[in-house]
C-alpha cells in the first residue's frame, strides 16, 4: 500500500522490497483510491514530477472485507485477471489478499483441522 502523494521512485522501491508488481493506493484517511502497477511506473519513471496519483488506475473491480468467506475470496482470486484483492474495513484499506496468501490460509486451515499439509 502506498499514498498517492509518493513519488514513482519510492513506489518502485516498495515494490522491489516486497517483491510485488502492483500497489494499492490510499488517501490520507486510508481510503482506497486506486492501484499502481510496475508497468505504469516504468512508463512514467523518467518524469520526476509525476506522483503515484498521477499515473495510478482508479478502477478497482473487486474488493473484500475482513469477514468475506475464504470460499468467496478463492472464487475471486481464481478469475483470470485477479491476483490481489484489497481488504476494505469501514471505508479504509486495511490489507491485501494475494493468491499466495490465500493458498497459505487454506493450508493452515487444513492443518488445523487435522488434514495433511
Amino acid at each position: 500500500m502506498v499514498r498517492g502523494s509518493r513519488g514513482l521512485a519510492e513506489a518502485f522501491n516498495y515494490m522491489k522490497k516486497d517483491r510485488v508488481d502492483q500497489l494499492f493506493v490510499r488517501d490520507r484517511e486510508g481510503a482506497l483510491v486506486g492501484m499502481v502497477t510496475l508497468e505504469l511506473i516504468e512508463k512514467h519513471y523518467d518524469d520526476e514530477s509525476k506522483t503515484v496519483a498521477d499515473v495510478m488506475q482508479t478502477e478497482i473491480k473487486h474488493t473484500v472485507n475482513p469477514t468475506t468467506s475464504l470460499t468467496e475470496v478463492a472464487g475471486l482470486l481464481s478469475q483470470q485477471d485477479v491476483f490481489t484483492l484489497p481488504v476494505i474495513d469501514d471505508g479504509k484499506l486495511v490489507g491485501v489478499v494475494t493468491r499466495t496468501s490465500m493458498i497459505r490460509g487454506i493450508a493452515e486451515v487444513n492443518h488445523q483441522e487435522g488434514g495433511e499439509g
